[in-house]
Formats: C-alpha cells, structure tokens, sequence
C-alpha cells in the first residue's frame, strides 16, 4: 500500500474489506515493516512511484496508481522525458480515477495474474534499480528456488467481492473445500463445519450448523440456524456403533492406533449397513428453520417448509410444511393448482431484478404478472452460471485459493 499521505484515509477504507498494510521505502520508515517484505506477501500494490513499482512488477504483482490524487503532482514534478512522465501522461498500466474505481480494480485483481503493459519490458531487471533492487533481485532468487502455492491465498472476506459471503467462522477441518456458487450467496452468516463440496444457487444462504453429505442447495432457499445436514449416521446392526469398527482415522492421532486400525477395519458398504446413504438435495425457494436435522439422502422439493426442530428422515414434496420428530407432512403452501402453476413456471429460474413490480405478496396476480412478462419476452430465464472457489479454513488461518469464473 502506498506510504503517500493523502491516501492514509482510503486505506482505512479498503481495510474494512480487504488485509491492507501500509510500508514506507526503507528511507522513510521508523518500525515499519521493510517495503521488500511487504511486497513479497502482498498480491495488489497501490503506490505514487518509485523504485517499488519497478520491484512490484518484477515481482508478477498488479499495481494500481491512486491517479485521482496524485497524477497532477506526478505530471508537474517529472522530467517529461522519463518513464514516470509518460506513464501518468499516456496512463499506462492501471490508474483508478476515484476512490470507487479503485475499489472496482482491486475487485477485478483479486484471484487474477496481471499482465504487465508492454511499455514495463524495459524496467523488469531489477539489477538496474540501485541498491533495493539488489534486495528485491536476492529475494527472487530465495523464490523461485522455494516451494510456492500457484495462486496465493486471499482472505475470506475478499469473497464477498465476487459474489460469496463467508463468514469467518466457517471450518473446513483444514481440508481444501470445493463451493460452486451462483452471485450472490452466502455459505455461512455464523459458525459453520462445511466437510464435503457443496453447490448453491444465488439468493440463497446458510447461518449455521454442521453441513455434510450436501451435493447442493437451489436458488432463493433460506437456512436457518443450527442446522445439520447429511451427517453421518453410525450402523445400528453392527456389535457396535462406535467408529472404530469402521473408520480408520477416528483416533489416528494416537501413534499406536494409527498403526493398528487400517488392518482392523471393515468398510462399510450398502450390504452389510441399513444406515442411509448418499447426498441431501435441497430445491429452490426452501425454507429450513433452526435447529433442523436433515438425515443423508434425503430430497426437499422446492418450495417446502422445514419448520424448526424438525427431524426430517424422508424426502419432501414440492411445497410441502412438514415438523416434527420424525417430520411429518404438516400441510401444503398452496391449493393444488397454484402447486401445479408454480412448479410450471420455475419462477426462480429468473433473477429477483428482472421480477421488479411484480405482486410477490399476491400469489396468483403474481404468477399471471410473470407469465405475461415471458410471454411477451420482457424476462428471460437465467441459466445456471457457476463460479468456483476452493476454500481453506480451520483456527485461525481461514482463506480461498482459487477462484474460476
């Protein structure tokens, strides 16, 4: 980040959203960390110029210019003859215009490999940049000779840029962890264990609980606290139900039982176990209330209710209400042909902005307003359009590492 004064009160603004740190050319710091180690773990580098931009550069870092600040001072005080001049005179490379636009840029960076404007070519030897460039040459060589991630990890919260809400309590147990997301969606709004990969559609969110053995969760769909979903189930027909007739890693952080177990353990398959299997399914425009446990294999129809508590062991019709332990079909949102009308029309195969004015708290004007909309190809249907992020998160290291667009 850059040391120029006037930028202090942006950065503060940026550090709501994204991990910013502030490092002044060694010339100018007191207890500040060095430039140089800050551009090593930095990915995005917003600067006036100077050598760091040069080192940024050779660094395969995106460098953005504050020119909406700096560029008439840059203009003024540079010999018209030097790359600083030209760069902020032919803007060359990235220059953000407002304090929004910068936003926008940082937005667009994060995740991504930048591509350096031609014009740096002659700058990227970073022998020819005087002593810090002799600094920044020796940490590069410590680099590439050093086991690196191909992408850098990015904090949680930098997902909301692109459409993800993650809160940072979400654990993944330390393991990598595949979201297929549709913008925008929240995984979690509070404590979340999150084992499996799992798909949700946009509008959709979780707050929280424990969600296991979940291939996927539909658009518009609400989930409320303290779930469980798809958790394993032990078998009741075994001489036991502990694990450890089964599951080798149960106790592996005890060095004899870790030897022990793999030669001990019977696999359990659809022939010898009556406990459910395969992944929960969750429709569009589902409600699920808190404290609901889901058991595995187990379908809800979109447009169901789950009221809270329930206990759900079998698969749930389309715009059912069902409650209770074990859930029971309670009764139906709507009458039968509104039921029919409603799974016909896929309203949710449309986004909430291209619905504007239609009578969402009249149920029959408004599936009337949406069938006149189609017909006359004012909406169209949206197709499904996945991202990707593999997420990491456990204690107090919690980031993603890829994002695909």
């Amino acid at each position: 980040m850059s040391s120029y004064p006037g930028f202090e009160p942006y950065a503060e603004k940026l550090a709501e959203t994204y991990d910013v740190e502030v490092s002044l050319h060694p010339r100018n710091r007191t207890q500040k960390r060095p430039t140089d180690d800050a551009l090593i773990d930095c990915d995005i580098v917003i600067t006036d110029f100077g050598t760091m931009v040069y080192e940024a550069i050779a660094l395969g870092k995106h460098v953005i210019f504050p020119s909406w600040l700096i560029a008439d001072e840059m203009l003024r005080r540079m010999n018209p003859d030097s790359a600083e001049f030209k760069i902020f005179d032919q803007r060359i490379g990235m220059h953000a215009d407002s304090f929004e636009h910068l936003q926008e840029l940082v937005a667009q960076c994060a995740g991504t490999t930048p591509t350096p404007h031609p014009f740096y070519a002659d700058f990227l030897d970073p022998n020819t940049f005087g002593r810090s460039g002799k600094v920044i040459a020796r940490k590069l060589m410590k680099l590439a000779l050093r086991p690196r991630p191909l992408i850098r990890p990015m904090p949680l919260r930098t997902m909301a840029q692109h459409g993800l809400g993650l809160n940072n309590e979400l654990n993944t147990s330390g393991k990598a962890l595949d979201i297929q997301f549709e913008a925008p969606a929240q995984l979690n709004k509070a404590s979340l264990t999150c084992y499996n990969p799992i798909r949700i559609g946009r509008y959709s969110f979780l707050q929280s609980g424990t969600v296991k053995f979940t291939s996927s969760i539909g658009r518009y769909t609400s989930i409320g606290p303290n779930v469980i979903l798809g958790e394993t189930e032990h078998p009741t027909e075994w001489l036991s139900t502990s694990p450890a007739q089964y599951y080798a890693g149960q106790f592996d952080f005890y060095p004899p039982e870790k030897t022990a177990a793999p030669a001990r353990v019977i696999k359990r398959t659809s022939d010898n176990t009556k406990a459910p299997g395969g992944q929960v399914a969750i429709g569009n425009d589902v409600w699920i209330g808190a404290n609901v446990v889901v058991r595995r294999g187990v379908t809800i129809g979109d447009g169901a209710i789950i009221a809270a508590g329930a206990v759900v062991t079998t698969d749930v019709a389309p715009y059912a209400i069902v409650g209770g332990v074990p859930a029971k079909h309670l009764r139906d949102r709507f009458p039968p042909e509104t039921i029919t009308a409603l799974r016909k029309l896929k309203w949710w195969d449309f986004d909430i902005n291209d619905l504007a004015d239609v009578p969402f708290d009249r149920i029959d004007d408004a599936i009337d307003t949406i069938r006149a909309r189609l017909a006359n190809g004012e909406i169209a249907r949206k197709p499904l359009d996945l991202r990707q992020v593999t997420v990491t998160a456990t204690g107090k290291r919690k980031n993603w590492r890829r994002l695909i667009r």
